[in-house]
């Protein structure tokens, strides 16, 4: 059973929609999937990314007494 994406916003949907295909990955690696080394890349790659999103929303919402 899919996410009904009229439930969220845009972000929030986009954002469950990487849980998801990161949840399937994990599950065909505990299921003996090999990945290749450029996968691998391609996946610290798409961690980093989401790390800096994530970096830039924390400045971005801290209080202004705390920047």
């Amino acid at each position: 059973m899919g996410l009904d994406a009229s439930n969220y916003s845009k972000e929030e949907y986009l954002l469950y929609q990487i849980i998801s295909s990161a949840e399937l990955i994990l599950d065909d690696l505990e299921g003996g999937c090999n990945i290749t080394e450029r996968t691998c890349d391609q996946i610290q790659l798409a961690d980093q990314i989401l790390l800096d999103i994530q970096q830039d929303l924390d400045n971005v919402n801290k209080p202004s007494h705390l920047k």
